[in-house]
């Protein structure tokens, strides 16, 4: 249950976070409407989920030893400042 709440919190914030997104989404609705906000909204839900579900497939069928040496490699990539 901790999981599910520490999840939703973790969505709830990137969620309401402005970025881009959000201005196009604003835009879109202010200048045609909800209708069209709301399609804006809804598109990385259509988009994302064919890319997250064939990155699953293709990760499901590597053996355990390769996700820990892909999860080593992303640690030493990552830099010391905490910058991208």
């Amino acid at each position: 249950m901790t999981e599910l709440i520490t999840a939703f919190t973790f969505g709830l914030g990137a969620g309401v976070a402005p970025g881009p997104l959000q201005a196009i989404v604003i835009t879109s609705t202010l200048q045609r409407g909800f209708g069209a906000g709301w399609r804006v909204a809804m598109g990385p839900l259509l988009t994302d989920t064919p890319i997250i579900a064939l990155s699953i497939a293709v990760l499901s069928t590597l053996p355990g030893g390769a996700l820990d040496g892909m999860a080593i490699a992303a640690g030493f990539g990552q830099r010391s400042d905490g910058c991208a």
